[in-house]
């Protein structure tokens, strides 16, 4: 969990214990406030008066729901902590999540800027950090160049580079490595590569006669091994999903040699000793994974209208809350933003939609989100306008 230098602990990833605290429920409010800010948050101060709008939003949430004066002020400092930062300058990402229930508070740092918003619940509203509630934002990445191998731990905002101290990492201090031999093989054959590269695929063409870099392509083969061997037991145990950067013609020879199965199958191909910086390298793959996650959801989506037909998709609140409460889903569709007030009654799976807040309300999302958190269901948020038309909420369950 990495967090930034400033007064207020502010956090770029989730641990188990902060995902227990998100997803509990307990017998008084909590609050959720998504706030983007940009490069500019210390200068106009924009952000600190949009931060001051939210702080008056809960308030008046709170007066409405009938909150205690202690309790609203206790759940108002954490907002008032932010506002007497000093050093906004230090804010890293574009936007941050804030969730307090007046005892403890969390902090999350976000790669994407949010819609500007505020929430009191008897849940913390959770559309807006499924990615690193079920880290999904989660990466490592390798870096191949002609001087040096590097490795980081990678989310969203953050990313922290892992010692390969033990490790050679040098290709031209191989046995056999010879400078001009390396150069000539790279000019002649990675000048007409571009894009990115799956399995199988190979910009390099290397020939087989004396002196042609057969022996060199070997040695790169025989040193990528040991490359592969050692981070092995650097990777995070989950498996979290490994992306390579690099020069163009040694990415699919790291390929042929890698047996770590979290590869992802699309790279960053760069050119040699200009792989760009590491926040260029780290915007490159946080664009990459994300495309990697419109397409894993759309794909859950094109399953929820094949199903149809099969009883295995459903929609609506009343649908969607009961299969979510009974841990009956695979997959659930929420509209990002969205707040559908009503109740729900766990002993007859009856659910009320109200048109606004009254007492016994909660937010049904919120509901939904948490129950499928719960059951290990996969939880995508989106605008409502791309939802499974006129759905308002949507989901696939297990009959």
């Amino acid at each position: 969990m990495f967090r930034t230098l400033t007064r207020i602990p502010l956090f770029t990833r989730l641990e188990a214990k902060d995902t227990e605290f998100l997803v509990s429920s307990g017998s008084g409010p909590r609050l959720s406030l998504y706030l983007p800010f940009d490069k500019s948050w210390r200068e106009p101060l924009e952000d600190k008066i949009l931060l001051r709008d939210l702080r008056r939003d809960a308030l008046l949430a709170l007066e409405n729901q009938g909150t205690f004066t202690t309790d609203a002020e206790a759940l108002l400092a954490a907002i008032d902590s932010l506002l007497s930062e000093p050093d906004a300058s230090r804010f890293h990402g574009q936007g941050l999540a804030l969730f307090t229930d007046g005892i403890r508070s969390l902090t999350l740092l976000l790669p994407q800027a949010p819609q500007a918003a505020v929430q009191v619940d008897v849940r913390f509203r959770l559309d807006g950090i499924l990615p690193q509630i079920q880290h999904r934002d989660r990466y490592s990445l390798l870096s191949l160049s002609q001087h040096q191998i590097r490795l980081w731990d990678c989310d969203g905002v953050a990313m922290r580079e892992i010692s390969l101290e033990g490790l050679e990492t040098d290709i031209r201090r191989t046995r056999h490595f010879q400078e001009a031999e390396y150069q000539a093989l790279f000019h002649s054959n990675s000048s007409g590569h571009h894009g990115t590269m799956g399995h199988g695929q190979d910009s390099a063409h290397f020939a087989t006669g004396p002196g042609d870099g057969k022996g060199l392509k070997q040695e790169i083969e025989g040193f990528f091994r040991q490359i592969d061997h050692g981070i092995q037991a650097r990777l995070p145990a989950t498996g979290v999903p490994l992306i390579l950067a690099g020069v163009g013609f040694l990415l699919p020879i790291y390929r042929r040699v890698n047996t770590y199965k979290g590869l992802v199958e699309k790279d960053l191909p760069g050119h040699s000793g200009m792989l760009g910086t590491t926040d260029d390298l780290h915007a490159r793959a946080n664009a990459l994974l994300a495309g990697r996650e419109y397409e894993e959801k759309n794909v859950a989506l094109g399953y929820y209208v094949e199903n149809l037909a099969r009883a295995r998709s459903c929609a609506g609140y009343t649908d969607v809350v009961p299969c979510a409460a009974r841990n009956q889903l695979t997959h659930l569709f929420l509209p990002l933003g969205k707040t559908q007030w009503g109740s729900y009654e766990p002993a007859t799976g009856r659910t009320e939609l109200h048109e606004s807040f009254r007492p016994g309300s909660e937010s049904l999302a919120n509901l939904a989100c948490i129950h499928a958190l719960l059951g290990r269901a996969k939880v995508y948020s989106m605008p409502e306008k791309e939802l499974p038309q006129g759905s308002g909420i949507a989901a696939l369950y297990r009959t």
